[in-house]
């Protein structure tokens, strides 16, 4: 059973270094920046393509599993890792940033819905975004979710 939980915890580990790095790529780069201007593209053509329903359900799917994903990884590292102060502390703000981000990419994403919605510039919105303080918190769930997956994978290779 150890062994699964330790490949589940290098798995979730390796997925929030994925994020981290996107992340820390999306808001180094500059806004004149060739590689955000692709993705600005594909997001304009995903806004024309298909309508913001047909988005918004398969932003609610991803972003569902993802969750179920983090939250089997967060209750993972509650049962084997015997947490410090400084730890455990770690573990509840990366459940509130992690539920803060939640909460602001509902709220973002909830008018591609409406009749007549501009999906193009919603979705490229958060493209544009980079000075908000909104990334912080993202940071921290990312950031949050990395210190938790290194003690989950360090706690089952050396339990004592």
């Amino acid at each position: 059973m150890t062994v699964m939980v330790q490949c589940y915890g290098i798995f979730w580990l390796m997925t929030s270094i994925a994020s981290l790095k996107m992340v820390m790529d999306r808001l180094g780069s500059a806004e004149d920046d060739e590689a955000q201007k692709e993705q600005r593209d594909e997001l304009e053509a995903m806004g024309k393509m298909f309508s913001g329903e047909f988005i918004s359900r398969m932003f609610i799917m991803i972003g569902a599993l993802l969750l179920v994903f983090d939250c089997v990884g967060l209750f993972l590292a509650y049962q084997y890792v015997e947490f410090r102060p400084w730890q455990l502390a770690v573990f509840y703000i990366s459940i509130a940033a992690l539920t803060g981000d939640l909460a602001h990419n509902i709220y973002r994403y909830r008018g591609l819905r409406a009749e007549g919605a501009d999906v193009s510039a919603i979705l490229t919105e958060s493209i544009d975004d980079l000075t908000s303080g909104w990334n912080i918190l993202t940071l921290i769930a990312i950031g949050g979710k990395l210190i938790l997956g290194v003690l989950l994978v360090l706690w089952t290779v050396f339990p004592y």
